[in-house]
């Protein structure tokens, strides 16, 4: 039988030589050929109703190659999402969150899809946004989450995602890792 001692050894921990010394390759590292750089383009408010985006001066930038808007993707636009599919690739006809992405741009260069981005015109009604725990719990409030999206759930009609059991949020289990990329390359 092997045996295991980790109590007063320090962890070993995957990369951290690498990270700490500057060896540790990471996406900005690393150069391909023919590739776009991509830009998403967001409201600068939580809650809006999109009523129309103007894309054409973000086409006109030199090295933009496109745009996509929700009109260019499949109906019913695909969601995705950590624990549940419910965030649509880009917002449907208003944004829910501050953040959300209304279109992205496609360029040669990471400053010609910024640039392309700022270019991009989304005219938008600002509505009332959930910003609190408060706002969250407020049945007047708007909800964040379609409740077609919820089917059987018991909090589809509210801002609650899920009931939490006090003794488990505080028991010593794992933190779930972080779903937030920073960087996605693709090669195909």
């Amino acid at each position: 039988m092997k045996n295991h001692r980790f109590a007063g050894e320090p962890p070993i921990r995957v990369g951290g030589v690498e990270r700490v010394t500057g060896a540790q390759r990471y996406a900005a590292d690393l150069r391909f050929e023919n590739v776009l750089h991509l830009k998403l383009v967001h409201l600068d408010c939580g809650h809006a109703r999109i009523k129309s985006i103007d894309i054409s001066d973000a086409l006109k930038v030199e090295g933009v190659h496109g745009v996509v808007t929700t009109a260019d993707l499949p109906q019913p636009v695909p969601r995705f999402g950590p624990a549940v599919m419910d965030w649509p690739l880009l917002a449907v006809n208003e944004t829910k969150f501050f953040g959300e992405p209304v279109a992205v741009v496609a360029a040669e260069t990471i400053d010609a899809a910024q640039i392309g981005a700022q270019a991009v015109k989304v005219d938008f009604e600002e509505l009332p946004a959930v910003l609190s725990i408060d706002d969250a719990l407020n049945p007047e409030m708007p909800l964040v989450r379609e409740p077609e999206l919820r089917p059987g759930d018991k909090f589809a009609n509210t801002n609650i995602f899920k009931e939490w059991n006090l003794d488990m949020a505080t028991s010593k289990r794992p933190s779930p890792p972080s779903f937030s990329n920073t960087s996605i390359l693709s090669r195909w």
